[in-house]
């Protein structure tokens, strides 16, 4: 840092000086006599704070912008400054290290090429470290070499450490334009963003390794993003994406189900899905591949959920679920096809707001939804016999020592070893529990665990022949439209477990 306010400096800095301080990160002149600053600060690499109140600077002030605080633009000046001149030879310079100045009437260097230098420099140069690739004009697949080489370019920190431009970079935007795709190596160019603002594209495909990124904001809304992208490249489990996720938009894209990996994301805050194509919520495995999609419990850390403007008619577990997020505070079911409002809404009273306006829905009254989030909760409530009070309470609670007994089950898996026949059994009962991770119910855990070593004596046709039976069955109790929600969630998960069984032993007796 370099400090020399107060100094009664006049007319300019000395060039030669200041050209020697390749290091230098903050500039303070103020109060002084200075008319001008030489365009070689425009050059220096790391430089990203200058403070120039108090100066008369007659030959630059109309490349001065402020900030609201009241700071100077610091991106916007040392650009100002290289217009004006070459980099000066040599190492170490924002020039050099490009292979040549930057200079608009070098009509040797190609225009996307000095484009790119300006963006790259103005992106590692301000305080955001934002890169900002929007109104390009670029339509379908992303592709900028330029602009990735530069990002691949490196350079020396003040603590001697060498990295790439790229690497400093912390957001990137590119909203507002027609691109249809991103590659891997945009994902590779800029390992360290924690922002990925690229609202109001035609977006249809993410990178297979996206999912390596730290992101913290991903602002996705106005594209063509499906389910399958969802769950294919941003819901990964085990990913450094899905434990740092915080902020997810992905509102009005083309998302018809949610799948079930979504509750992976172990930090998410804030889930916007709003103006999609989601028409149920009721979570349902699929036989072939054991996959499931739609709502479970989970996402313990939410605070703010967006489901308005789908065409939701079946809320599935939802509101039951919703009750081991005891940080929600926000909850919008607005303009669906919502026809029956659960009651059990009713005891999320951790909410602050919630809208339910918009739907197929007729035994509640306009006047009552647009009433404050505590009164409509209230009135959910008092809608509710004392026995269906009771029984909705205890289904809450069963919920929220399932999610504490998960955290439990959790650490213990990290630490324990186990051999031979007891290490193989545990491994058959996660695969079996292919419906709905780390949410089953006590009771149903402990029957799997009774029933395990009756299926290993038996002979596979007899395994197979009980399977069948125990599905009909299963199927047969949830037929049966007077049971709770919590038993009705037990049921659809012991029957995909069950059904995960019988295609396993079949493949077991074809072998």
């Amino acid at each position: 840092e370099l400090h020399l306010s107060k100094n009664k400096l006049k007319n300019t800095l000395h060039e030669l000086t200041l050209s020697s301080m390749t290091n230098l990160s903050v500039l303070d002149i103020s109060r002084n006599d200075l008319e001008n600053i030489p365009h070689v600060v425009g050059y220096l690499p790391l430089l990203n704070r200058i403070v120039l109140d108090g100066n008369p600077l007659r030959m630059i002030r109309s490349s001065i912008k402020y900030k609201a605080n009241g700071s100077i633009e610091t991106g916007a000046l040392v650009k100002s400054l290289r217009n004006k001149g070459d980099a000066p030879s040599g190492p170490g310079y924002y020039g050099s290290a490009y292979e040549g100045a930057i200079s608009e009437s070098d009509a040797a260097t190609p225009q996307s090429l000095v484009q790119a230098r300006g963006i790259v420099r103005d992106a590692c140069s301000g305080l955001d470290n934002t890169l900002k690739t929007s109104g390009q004009g670029i339509s379908g697949k992303l592709i900028w070499t330029e602009l990735i080489n530069e990002l691949h370019n490196e350079i020396k920190k003040q603590d001697g450490e060498v990295v790439t431009y790229g690497s400093l970079v912390k957001t990137w935007k590119f909203s507002n334009g027609k691109i249809s795709s991103f590659g891997d190596e945009w994902v590779e160019a800029l390992p360290n963003i924690t922002t990925l603002e690229a609202t109001r594209n035609m977006i249809s495909e993410i990178p297979s390794s996206f999912s390596k990124l730290s992101l913290k904001t991903f602002e996705f809304g106005r594209n063509r993003l499906s389910s399958i992208v969802l769950r294919d490249t941003i819901c990964v489990p085990k990913s450094m994406l899905a434990s740092s996720l915080v902020n997810l938009d992905l509102s009005t894209n083309s998302i018809e189900w949610i799948p079930g990996s979504l509750f992976d994301l172990s930090s998410l805050v804030s889930l916007n899905l709003s103006h999609n194509q989601i028409k149920t919520l009721d979570w349902i495995v699929d036989d072939e591949t054991g996959e499931g999609r739609g709502w479970k419990h989970g996402l313990v850390s939410l605070e703010y959920l967006n489901l308005s403007n789908n065409s939701i008619s079946d809320l599935g577990y939802l509101p039951l679920a919703l009750s081991g997020c005891k940080r929600l505070r926000t909850l919008l079911l607005n303009n669906n096809a919502i026809y029956d409002i659960p009651l059990e809404i009713g005891l999320l009273e951790q909410l602050t707001s919630i809208d339910l306006l918009g739907n197929s829905q007729r035994q509640i009254r306009v006047r009552v939804l647009t009433q404050s989030c505590g009164n409509i909760l209230q009135y959910l409530r008092d809608r509710m016999t004392p026995e269906e009070l009771q029984e909705a309470k205890e289904n809450h609670r069963e919920i929220q020592m399932d999610l504490e007994e998960d955290g439990d089950d959790s650490d213990d898996e990290a630490t324990e070893s186990r051999a031979g026949d007891d290490s193989k059994a545990e491994t058959e009962i996660k695969e079996a529990e292919v419906g709905d991770n780390k949410s089953a119910s006590t009771s149903l855990e402990r029957h799997v665990e009774k029933t395990i070593d009756k299926e290993e004596e038996m002979p596979a046709s007899d395994i197979i022949s009980d399977l069948q039976q125990n599905i009909v069955q299963l199927s047969a109790e949830l037929d049966n439209m007077s049971i709770s929600q919590a038993k009705r969630f037990a049921l659809k998960k012991q029957l995909a477990m069950e059904r995960s069984k019988l295609l396993r032993e079949g493949r077991k007796l074809k072998q």
